[in-house]
């Protein structure tokens, strides 16, 4: 059950880092750097994102794109804290973007950390309200909580914003 919990919160935070990365412009076609593209091995991209973290770069958006699948691929290899950290490096580097905050609070949540989560979620949320996918987490995790009320409705504003978020979780693999 634990690992089924793991790869609901894992699918929902990269739905939805794909499609907040895919609508903000972030991705560049001619990028080769496989930190970017996720060609390679988990611990290819892992390395490749290490490297350009450390390459001295200025370009906070795209900083912030390397610590963010950085901490996708330490939550699929299980390892929940360096996630966190990740994405606690990513904040200190741009606390006004919400995808910061839903990330982290997607590991907190895989950590079973479920007050930690819901904090992140709340900001996010606060910072914009407009992604079914924040709701869809809270949601998860208040039931994750035991509680089934504040879940339930979270999951149906998700619903309500993103028509066909569910059959989007389903299409990852993720039930």
């Amino acid at each position: 059950m634990r690992f089924r919990a793991s790869r609901i919160l894992i699918g929902a935070a990269s739905l939805a880092s794909a499609l907040l990365l895919a609508a903000s412009g972030q991705v560049r076609a001619e990028e080769s750097n496989s930190c970017f593209t996720g060609d390679g091995s988990i611990k290819e991209v892992l390395d490749a994102c290490e490297a350009y973290i450390n390459s001295g770069s200025t370009d906070n958006d795209r900083l912030i794109k390397a610590h963010s699948i950085r901490a996708m691929g330490l939550s699929a290899t299980g390892d929940f804290d360096g996630a966190v950290s990740e994405m606690d490096t990513a904040i200190n580097i741009d606390a006004t973007k919400p995808n910061n905050y839903f990330m982290r609070a997607a590991a907190y949540a895989a950590k079973k950390d479920y007050d930690k989560a819901i904090t992140d979620l709340d900001k996010a949320i606060e910072m914009d309200a407009k992604h079914g996918d924040f709701f869809l987490l809270r949601g998860i995790v208040y039931r994750r909580k035991g509680q089934p009320t504040d879940g339930n409705a979270d999951l149906s504003l998700a619903q309500k914003l993103e028509p066909g978020i569910f059959d989007k979780i389903r299409k990852l693999g993720v039930e």
